[in-house]
């Protein structure tokens, strides 16, 4: 975190002391490498105070960005801090064209998931170290601070990127059930709404890297709910801090201790080469089949010339029945690496 960040914490922290805490409910060990919390906290209480002030004149990634974080106050603001192996795995990992964000279980409607700095960057080269997501219902009411109050008018599900200290940059993507219900793969067809004078028109490369990033947070949310044993719950250790009475924690981890899973091609080379085989997820039944009239087996289903399953032309009850009577399973990634193992 740059010194000016370092000060503005600080700062802060003494004269907004509650909105502090809820910026920043604790402290967490072992996460060397990982941006600082405090920076993270700096930009929520920035984004929750200029919309108290001026909403008119707040950018929108800044307002995603406070909205995401008073719905996220609710569940004490969850964070989850990935690990290097396991997001180059859930990145080269396609999710299923099925998948419906209206639906998909997520461990919480809304919180941080922690990146490791230099693995995700945005158009201009800044790292993009934390993603924020947050899924609202129409209808919910979000109170902002303290007085501000925001009434969703449509379900949306919003992913919010905060780069690195040093370039302050701040993204978000914003679908809508009206738009889609489902998480499109990386695209730049789609309209991006602007309702700040301060907003920047977006380029090409910017709509890319909003699809690629929101795909990306879904997949690290869609993997808890199919793959629990991934996530390493974090927990209180006891000690409190006695300058200002906070508590440490061991954080949320996901993958940890995760190694890709590597084939190696038996060539040789001076620098071995290296490159991916995409991921994918698929489906296995589960209970019973055998006389059960409402069990739906994959074959009966429209398919592709390919093998994939055509969702697009099952009906939402036969879709429904399908996976009551099957769960998703992950075929993970490979890396291919043209050369002997050491």
């Amino acid at each position: 975190m740059i010194p000016v960040a370092r000060t503005l914490c600080d700062t802060w922290e003494k004269k907004d002391p509650e909105l502090w805490r809820r910026c920043h409910p604790r402290h967490y060990e072992g996460i060397g490498g990982f941006e600082s919390t405090r920076f993270v906290a700096l930009s929520i209480a920035f984004a929750i105070r200029w919309m108290e002030a001026s909403e008119g004149t707040v950018p929108a990634a800044n307002k995603d960005l406070a909205c995401a974080a008073s719905w996220a106050f609710r569940y004490d603001l969850p964070a989850f801090f990935v690990s290097p192996e396991f997001l180059a795995d859930i990145a080269h990992t396609d999710l299923p064209e099925d998948i419906k964000w209206t639906e998909t279980e997520l461990p919480y409607e809304a919180g941080l998931l922690y990146l490791p700095p230099g693995a995700m960057r945005d158009p201009e080269g800044a790292s993009v170290n934390v993603l924020v997501w947050w899924r609202a219902r129409k209808g919910d009411q979000i109170l902002v601070g303290s007085k501000k109050r925001i009434v969703c008018e449509e379900d949306q599900f919003t992913v919010i990127a905060i780069c690195e200290s040093e370039s302050a940059h701040l993204y978000s993507r914003v679908i809508s059930r009206t738009e889609t219900e489902y998480i499109p793969p990386p695209t730049v067809n789609f309209n991006y709404v602007t309702d700040s004078p301060y907003d920047l028109p977006m380029t090409q490369s910017d709509k890319e890297f909003l699809s690629q990033m929101t795909a990306l947070c879904f997949s690290l949310l869609l993997v808890q709910a199919t793959n629990p044993e991934l996530v390493t719950p974090g927990r209180r250790n006891g000690k409190q801090s006695k300058k200002r009475k906070r508590e440490f924690w061991k954080p949320n981890f996901i993958g940890q201790g995760y190694a890709v899973r590597r084939e190696y091609q038996g060539c040789t080379h001076t620098s071995p080469r290296t490159h991916w085989r995409r991921g994918h997820w698929t489906h296995t039944p589960i209970g019973k089949r055998k006389d059960n009239p409402d069990f739906i087996y994959a074959e009966t289903l429209p398919h592709f010339v390919d093998g994939r399953i055509n969702w697009g032309l099952v009906d939402d009850m036969t879709r429904e029945k399908f996976w009551r009577c099957h769960k998703r399973q992950r075929i993970k990634p490979v890396l291919l690496i043209e050369g002997e193992a050491s």
